[in-house]
This record gives structure tokens, C-alpha cells and sequence, in this order.
């Protein structure tokens, strides 16, 4: 993984969108704290310690305040992993419940079929399970669909190297000494 350097008005914006996807209060703030009490156990703490300049042992963030606490512990790597993908099925939850129509786009289907409920909730769950590779093709629908700033997609790995390397012989071998004669010999 590699992370980008954010600008703040960059982090503004995705713990903005983090907001509104998530709301500010009620259940999607209640769904933030144990996404965070699960995945980030201990920073919370941390975080407001340095932020206080004091230990802030037993002290909870504001609920306000989770949103942006997430940008900053987890930068563009938000959505990678585990973590993201919980976030990532939080967040595809609440546009759901917005408005089944976004989910369609996120789906990326051209099929003409009803689009009903139930036709709804099948491609949600397909697009929870969809692979998460930085940069690439679903991760840059994702931002640009939920209006996530475009860093946050991440940015792609190199390719795998091959699997075969192929070595050519370099320089002609020469006479083999006794003792590489004798090796040979145990060898073969």
C-alpha cells in the first residue's frame, strides 16, 4: 500500500462526505463509533491525547467529530482492507436507504431490466463483495459516484513481475578444478 499525501481541504472533504453519507447523529454515528471502537481500538485515545497535549485516557471523541478522526488516522487507505471494507458497507447502506437509484450506478449496469426493491438490494450486495484494488476501476467509480475526492481511490501497484525469468549464460566456463570435478562427479 502506499499512501498519498492529503491536502487538508482534501481531508475536509471526505470527512464532509463521511458525514453526510453516515449522518451526524442516530444510528449512523452509532454505526461510526463501533466501526472505530472496532478497527481503530486505542487511537481514539491517542488522537485526543496529542491533540490535548495531556494523556485523555477514558475520553470518546464527539460523534461530530468520527468522521474526521477517520480521514486522519487512516488517510487515503480508508477504504483498503477489512476496515474498508466495513466502511465501504456502511456508507453503500446509507446511499441505499437514500436512494436505490445511485445504487444502480454504482453497479455499473446498462441492462434495461426493472429496476424494483428487490433488484435493488441483489446489486447491493454484489457491489459490497467487489474487489477492492487501489486505483483502479471500481475504486474510481466509487469516489467520484459518492463524491469522495479522487485521491482516495488510491493509486494502482505496479503489475506482477513474471513468472518465469529466463537466464542466458553469460561467459563460456573454463577448465572445472579437481575438487569441482570431484563435486561434479558426487552430484551426477
Amino acid at each position: 500500500m502506499t499512501a498519498l499525501i492529503l491536502r487538508e481541504s482534501e481531508k475536509a472533504d471526505a470527512a464532509d462526505k463521511l458525514e453526510y453519507w453516515l449522518g451526524g447523529g442516530g444510528a449512523g454515528a452509532g454505526r461510526l463509533r463501533m466501526h472505530v471502537d472496532r478497527h481503530y481500538r486505542g487511537c481514539e485515545a491517542l488522537y485526543l491525547s496529542l491533540e490535548a497535549g495531556e494523556p485523555a485516557d477514558g475520553v470518546e471523541l464527539r460523534d461530530a467529530k468520527l468522521p474526521r478522526f477517520l480521514v486522519d488516522i487512516a488517510g487515503t487507505e480508508i477504504f483498503e482492507g477489512a476496515p474498508g471494507k466495513d466502511l465501504r458497507g456502511m456508507i453503500l447502506d446509507a446511499v441505499h436507504r437514500k436512494g436505490p437509484w445511485k445504487i444502480k450506478r454504482l453497479h455499473d449496469s446498462d441492462d434495461e431490466a426493472v429496476w424494483d426493491s428487490e433488484a435493488a438490494l441483489h446489486a447491493l450486495e454484489a457491489i459490497k463483495n467487489k474487489r477492492w484494488a487501489p486505483g483502479g476501476t471500481w475504486a474510481r467509480l466509487f469516489m467520484r459516484e459518492l463524491g469522495f475526492p479522487p485521491r482516495f481511490a488510491g493509486i494502482p501497484s505496479s503489475p506482477a513481475p513474471e513468472n518465469v525469468e529466463v537466464a542466458e549464460r553469460r561467459a563460456p566456463l573454463g577448465r572445472l578444478c579437481d575438487f569441482q570435478v570431484n563435486l561434479k562427479s558426487q552430484l551426477a
